[in-house]
Parts: C-alpha cells; structure tokens; sequence
C-alpha cells in the first residue's frame, strides 16, 4: 500500500544517510598521531617471523590476497614463515595455493616459506562448535601447530590487507602474553567497544566482568606470545574462559575475559576494521598498516564485477590479487 511504499522510501533514504553523512563525521580519528612501537629488549630472538591464519578453501582467494600483501612489505634479508591450518580435506587445494603464492611473490626481494598444517579437534567440550566455527578458535591454539623455536606468532584473518611491515609489530616490546587492537568498526560505531557491548549479547557473562566500560579487543590482528603461552598453559585458561561463557561471541568474548587488564593494545592503524558498504577517506587508507574487513560476503569482494556495493575500497587490495595461476583458477582475478 501507499503508507508502506512510503516507509519504504524514508528507509532507503534513512540508509543512505548512515552510510555516508554519519560516517563522513566520524573520520576526525584519523587526524590522531600514531604513536611508534617499542623494539623489545630480546629482538634478536625474534628475527624468524612467524605469521600464522586458518581458513576454509572458499576463503583462499581472499587468503592468498592476503599472503601476498604481507609478503610485499617485507624488508630485505627478513625471514619469514607463514603457518596455514586447513581442514583435511582442503589440503590438497591448499597444496595449489603455495604454488600460486610463490608464483606471484618469486619477483619480490623477500618470498616467505609456507607450511600447511592440517586443522586439529578442538580439547574442550563445546561440541556445537563444528566446522567451519571451529576455525575461529585455532588462534588460542597455535603453539600446538608452530615449532618450540617459534617464539611468537603473529595471527591474521584472511579478510586483512598487509600495507605495512609487521615485523615491526613481531618485534614490539609485550607486557602481556597477547596484543591486539581496540574492536572499532566504522561507520557503525565510532568508539571501542566495550565488554558492555558484548554483554549484551551474552548476559550470562556479566558476572565475569571486572569492568564493564573498559576496552575490547578485536581478535582478527592478534601477537601472541607463545612462550608464555606454553609456560603458563594459557590455550586452557582460553578454553576454560570459552566454556564459562558458553561459547558466546564465538572465541572473542573468551579471549578479552582470559586477559583483563593484561592485554596490549595495538593503534587502530594496526587492524582498521572499515565498513565495505563506504569508501575510506584518503587521509585514513594512508595510515592504516593492516585493513581488516567488515561485513563483506563471502570472498565475492576479491573479485571483479561480483557486488559493486563492495568494492569501494578495491584498490587497497587489488594490487595484491593473483590474476593468473594455472594451479588455482579460483585465485584469478575475473
């Protein structure tokens, strides 16, 4: 009817608004000065840099994106390893996606060695946690996949964008056992959230909270240290945070309540969360280190033509993308 054509209208126009006014408001973080990282006192040790992900084989375009973009940042003479965990059964296309990967990086002054490891069942009794959610929780597992010499492991999501070098970030100064940044999504929300935010979801949680109004971290961009995670069996303490929290907002709720008050926050700059649906101010794209997607279907934004909507920011990634792998013709840029 007439009445619902109109709501309709006032809607869409209502969308529009949030999408681009709101958010044209919300961009004066960006003017903030980024502050440097301290090199931490052993860095010596920490010359191998580890990397480590974990997806799912309709994922791999986006990942081998990824991979790529890191790859381009390292300086000269750095040794790298980047640790993917696969499902058994994607390990054969995982196998075609190192094969892409060295293709594309061999032109680079620095090509990382890959290594697949294949996806483990997870210790702890949350049993609805099948595949593919089961992937998320592999991050608070990794010093079961990486060696004893690793010291440190740096975590990515497959939706990131590497425009910075990270071995600034692997060899930065921790007070805690995990780094991370802030959880800020824009243009939905201009502020950290808060456990408060998450409480919301997941009531049953609030008695475990010290502070409500204090700062979440986002576990896409994580550092982890695993010799503290060995020594002090820091995987269970997660799992144990996991069960108590019924498994609520996946590993992220579980993770920020394992570490209250010992966690190091990352700058923005260092997982800039942006919305898919609005096109990033210049002034900002300059900045940020890593680019970590939001509300993105699917791998359809690594790929020409497949949703216009979102691919307002597509030139961040698309010097990265594969556009010509015999191995892999998913990975081709269409």
């Amino acid at each position: 009817d007439l009445r619902g054509r109109l709501v309709g209208c006032w809607l869409a126009v209502l969308a529009l608004w949030v999408g681009e006014v709101v958010p044209a408001a919300a961009w004066g973080f960006c003017t903030s000065r980024a502050p440097g990282l301290t090199t931490a006192d052993h860095a010596g040790d920490l010359r191998h840099t580890h990397i480590a992900y974990a997806s799912q084989a309709r994922h791999f375009a986006g990942l081998l994106t990824s991979m790529v973009s890191l790859a381009s940042h390292l300086p000269v003479g750095t040794r790298c390893s980047i640790h993917v965990i696969v499902a058994e059964v994607d390990v054969q296309v995982a196998r075609d996606l190192v094969e892409c990967f060295n293709f594309r990086v061999s032109y680079l002054p620095v090509a990382p060695m890959v290594l697949i490891h294949e996806f483990q069942p997870l210790p702890f009794p949350l049993a609805f946690y099948g595949m593919p959610l089961a992937f998320y929780w592999t991050r608070i597992y990794l010093h079961r996949y990486l060696p004893a010499s690793a010291s440190r492991v740096l975590w990515l999501d497959h939706d990131t964008i590497v425009k910075d070098d990270v071995t600034k970030l692997y060899r930065m100064q921790m007070r805690g056992p995990i780094a991370g940044a802030p959880e800020l999504v824009l243009p939905h929300l201009v502020r950290p959230m808060t456990f408060r935010d998450h409480i919301r979801e997941c009531e049953r949680s609030a008695r475990f909270v010290q502070r409500l109004d204090d700062a979440t971290f986002n576990t896409g961009v994580l550092l982890l240290d695993l010799d503290r995670w060995r020594s002090e069996n820091l995987g269970q303490l997660v799992a144990d945070w996991a069960v108590r929290s019924d498994g609520c907002f996946l590993d992220q709720l579980a993770l920020n309540l394992a570490f209250q008050g010992n966690v190091d926050f990352l700058d923005w700059r260092w997982n800039a969360r942006f919305n898919g649906s609005t096109r990033t101010p210049p002034q900002c794209v300059q900045q940020v280190k890593i680019f970590h997607w939001n509300s993105y279907p699917l791998p359809k934004y690594w790929q020409v033509g497949r949703n216009i909507s979102f691919n307002k920011d597509d030139h961040v990634w698309r010097p990265y993308a594969v556009r010509q792998c015999r191995a892999a013709p998913w990975a081709q840029d269409r």
